[in-house]
C-alpha cells in the first residue's frame, strides 16, 4: 500500500470517528433553480481539496459561460442603465444631482446637507467643510 492509501485511509477513519462523512472522490449531487428557465437541474459537485465543507446557500447565480474557468455571477437587484465600453455596466442611482456642468469633465454635483461658511471659501468657489461632524457618511461625502 502506498502513503497516499494508507494517508487516505487514516484520513476516511479520522472523519468516522468524528462523525463526518467523507464524501472525497465521490462528490454529491446538489439541486438548484435555473435563473432563467424556472426549472430544477442537479449539478455534480466535486468535493473542497482537504475535505473542507460545502455549505449551502440561498444565492442564485445566472448562468454564463463568459467567465474564465466557468466562474459563476450571482444575481443582484442592480437596474443598468448603460454601458461603457467592454460592455461594463452603468447601475442606476438614487442620488439627486444640483447640475453637471459646474466642475471640470462635467462631473455630476451631488445634493447634499453640507454646513460651511459662505464667507470662507476655496479657489473655485468650493466650500470648506466644518470639522465637528465626525459621521464617516458625511466625511466622505465632503470629498471631491
Amino acid at each position: 500500500m502506498t502513503n497516499t492509501a494508507t494517508a487516505d485511509r487514516q484520513d476516511e477513519k479520522d472523519d468516522k470517528k468524528n462523525g463526518q462523512d467523507n464524501q472525497a472522490g465521490k462528490g454529491s449531487e446538489v439541486t438548484s433553480l435555473a435563473v432563467r428557465s424556472e426549472s430544477a437541474r442537479t449539478h455534480h459537485i466535486v468535493p473542497l481539496p482537504n475535505n473542507r465543507p460545502i455549505t449551502r446557500s440561498l444565492t442564485r447565480y445566472l448562468e454564463v459561460s463568459s467567465l474564465p474557468g466557468g466562474r459563476p455571477i450571482s444575481v443582484s437587484s442592480f437596474e443598468v442603465v448603460a454601458y461603457l465600453p467592454g460592455h461594463r455596466p452603468i447601475a442606476a442611482t438614487t442620488h439627486k444631482y444640483v447640475t453637471s456642468d459646474t466642475l471640470p469633465g462635467h462631473r455630476p454635483v451631488s445634493v447634499g446637507t453640507l454646513h460651511y461658511d459662505h464667507n470662507n471659501l476655496l479657489p473655485g468657489g468650493r466650500p470648506i467643510a466644518s470639522n465637528t461632524d465626525q459621521a464617516t457618511s458625511t466625511l466622505i461625502g465632503y470629498l471631491d
